[in-house]
């Protein structure tokens, strides 16, 4: 058997076609034969990179924050305070494009309960102990008057990854919206004043990408 001259394109190939794969049939219902029939490649060629179809998930998911060089950037800018750089990357995750891709084809999430499982580790594992750093350079910096910075990130990530999602939890706009209105005020209270109006916009304008202009 011929060695592969260029295997980081090979496993690149594997991640792109099981994402699309776990976001159109949910992670339960795809197979690894799925994912060979996609691919146009053996089995043995999948497995020489991955042992099992969680391992390629779990590598998804690590890519997903190692490759955004976008936020990686935002936090190493040395002109912004701990809450501008939360504000910033707060108003990207919501407004980037590929995202509201991906949450589309996912749709509905509550019945991927695999990628919902997935989503929550990965909130804990990554998000969390990020955006608690980012806390507590804010509280350095005196932009943010948090106590907790671990606490108070897990609760942050937790209310928006899950609490105010409209794809785990179906909702009408105005719904949407006056969650929102409710988030702001009591993230306010814990000392971290992370909605702007810019924020609420681009939010909106990511529930009518999703929802309101459904095919």
């Amino acid at each position: 058997m011929a060695r592969n001259k260029y295997p980081e394109e090979t496993v690149k190939q594997i991640l792109d076609v099981s994402l699309k794969l776990f976001m159109e049939k949910g992670y339960e219902k795809t197979t690894i034969q799925d994912i060979v029939n996609n691919l146009g490649m053996s089995k043995g060629a999948i497995y020489h990179h991955f042992k099992s179809k969680e391992e390629i998930m779990d590598t998804i998911s690590k890519r997903s924050f190692e490759e955004n060089t976008y936020l990686n950037k935002i936090c190493r800018n040395p002109n912004l305070n701990g809450l501008e750089k939360i504000q910033k990357i707060l108003i990207y995750n919501i407004s980037d494009a590929n995202k509201q891709i991906n949450d589309k084809l996912s749709l509905p999430l509550t019945k991927n309960h695999r990628m919902i499982a997935k989503h929550l580790e990965d909130t804990m594992q990554y998000a969390a102990p990020m955006l608690a750093k980012l806390i507590e350079e804010g509280i350095n910096d005196k932009s943010i008057t948090a106590v907790n910075p671990k606490a108070t990130s897990e609760v942050i990530m937790l209310l928006f990854n899950f609490w105010l999602s409209p794809a785990i939890f179906r909702i009408s706009k105005k719904e949407f919206l006056d969650k929102l209105d409710f988030l702001k005020n009591l993230i306010d209270f814990m000392g971290i004043s992370l909605i702007s109006d810019e924020f609420i916009y681009n939010c909106t304008q990511y529930y009518e990408n999703i929802f309101e202009k459904e095919v």
